[in-house]
């Protein structure tokens, strides 16, 4: 399961850069 938490770790860490440059 360390890889499916991975990639939505991955999803998240992505998501908050687009917010952090979008701000």
């Amino acid at each position: 399961h360390v890889k499916d938490f991975k990639k939505e770790d991955i999803a998240f860490y992505k998501a908050r850069i687009h917010n952090f440059f979008q701000k």
